[in-house]
């Protein structure tokens, strides 16, 4: 994993996700000649925690894959991020508010059945109607004065183009895994 900005201190989702399936559990080696710490201060706290955390391990491992989705199936975040934070900031948005609508994953997720007709055009259904309805509110929630900013109809479609260039630049980049 290779860290976009290193003064941002933010990283995506799929950042996180990455760089967490990639790290290997284990038990850091002991150097050589050092003895194990003898500080047992806070272990009935550690064997709460860990109890509490194996109890709860299936349902936290059910609600990672639940949320988690839509990060699955985004392509190497290294491909793709700092090319949609510049196409974003030209649409007047921060870097922090690009990375907020990719960690929510404001157009990203998988469009599942995408129909064509015959003259080879993408039908709008009313599910792609209700994704891009439920998109822009998550939009105008991350964006601070997202209706000063975008006013008007005009502004309504440059939030759409937005989520359209979302969408166009993660697709774009799905076949690089």
């Amino acid at each position: 994993m290779r860290v976009l900005d290193p003064q941002s201190a933010l990283l995506t989702n799929a950042e996180v996700y990455q760089f967490l399936k990639t790290k290997k559990p284990g038990v850091p080696e002991a150097k050589s000649g050092a003895y194990p710490s003898t500080n047992l201060h806070g272990q009935q706290t550690i064997l709460k925690d860990v109890s509490f955390v194996l109890e709860n391990a299936a349902k936290f491992n059910s609600y990672t894959e639940e949320v988690t989705s839509h990060v699955k199936t985004q392509p190497d975040v290294n491909s793709w991020i700092s090319e949609l934070v510049k196409k974003l900031k030209a649409y007047g948005l921060t870097k922090t508010e690009a990375l907020n609508l990719i960690n929510i994953g404001v157009g990203m997720r998988p469009s599942g059945q995408d129909q064509v007709n015959g003259d080879d055009e993408q039908e709008v259904g009313p599910d792609d109607e209700a994704e891009m309805a439920r998109d822009v509110q998550f939009f105008k929630v991350v964006v601070e004065e997202a209706d000063e900013r975008f006013p008007g109809d005009d502004g309504d479609e440059r939030i759409r183009d937005v989520i359209i260039t979302m969408k166009s630049c993660v697709s774009g980049h799905s076949g690089n895994d």
